[in-house]
């Protein structure tokens, strides 16, 4: 299977995020996280250290978190802290 990466976009991360209630300081989080990593390319056999790892059939999807099992963050962070 093709490798995809629509349940980590952005929009789909502050959505979830959003749906269980999270923190505003956790989905802004979450969406700096989901753009870091939209920004980043998949690992290609070019890159020397996946030279000999093949991932061009990895299911990105199948390790989608599942939002009934997800964790529940509340409150909010300390002065200081993210």
């Amino acid at each position: 299977m093709a490798t995809s990466t629509a349940t980590y976009a952005e929009a789909a991360a502050s959505e979830a995020a959003r749906g269980r209630g999270e923190p505003d300081w956790l989905v802004n989080a979450r969406a700096e996280a989901a753009r870091a990593f939209a920004a980043t390319s998949m690992p290609a056999p070019s890159l020397r250290p996946w030279k000999y790892t093949d991932v061009t059939a990895l299911d990105i999807e199948a390790f989608a978190p599942d939002a009934a099992f997800a964790p529940r963050v509340t409150g909010t962070a300390p002065a200081g802290g993210f």
